[in-house]
């Protein structure tokens, strides 16, 4: 029996080189998109979950806004039952919102004078006032760490702006002044920003 041809040898070997370098280059680049993909997806979701959260404690202080501004339109002229039921309403509203016991309706009830009644109002307005400055907190805290996840600082910054002229309307307690159109406008456009680093389809569940 003749002996394998060299040169075929060769061919051979250099053939089961060239397919094995093949395999190992298509292994590792299939293997690196993989995990590419992954730390990509991993990346979006933690952006959404991150801008999801600033945004619904941002809602949530303009809802505290909303509500002080609320207060600040009952008028304690008597002590007839329609102003008391106004107090109870808000607060059974606030109760409702923050899950907290917030005033004993039998001290509205029974109140004699219009001191009274202003002393449980305010009791509400501070009430809110402590929890938008918990919320606020958060607010700043949240957005502080989006540089972990982002090329640039353009949420963070106006998110904490956001947090900080609702907070200065909240001490302004103006109800003559209504920034609530003011800070519409600039809630949407935060989510246009939000946009340049979030899939479209992403932004699709926030709220409007």
């Amino acid at each position: 029996m003749a002996d394998p041809d060299p040169s075929t040898l060769n061919i051979v070997l250099v053939t089961f080189i060239l397919s094995l370098i093949t395999f190992i280059i298509t292994f590792y680049l299939t293997e690196k998109g993989k995990r590419d993909y992954l730390l990509h997806e991993k990346l979006l979701s933690m952006r959404f979950e991150r801008f999801e959260s600033i945004l619904q404690e941002l809602y949530l202080y303009v809802s505290i806004y909303l509500n002080i501004q609320m207060i600040l339109q009952i008028q304690i002229v008597d002590i007839s039952d329609e102003v008391k039921a106004k107090i109870i309403n808000v607060n059974r509203l606030l109760e409702k919102l923050f899950l907290k016991s917030i005033l004993n309706e039998s001290v509205i009830w029974d109140a004699d004078t219009t001191q009274e009644l202003e002393g449980e109002k305010w009791k509400l307005m501070n009430f809110l006032q402590n929890e938008g400055l918990i919320i606020y907190n958060d607010i700043q805290v949240k957005s502080s760490g989006l540089h972990l996840i982002l090329e640039d600082r353009l949420i963070q910054i106006k998110a904490a702006k956001i947090a900080e002229n609702i907070s200065n309307y909240i001490s302004e307690a103006n109800k003559e002044k209504d920034y609530s159109d003011r800070i519409r406008r600039d809630l949407n456009d935060l989510k246009d920003s939000m946009k340049d680093h979030l899939p479209p389809v992403s932004l699709k569940g926030f709220k409007n």
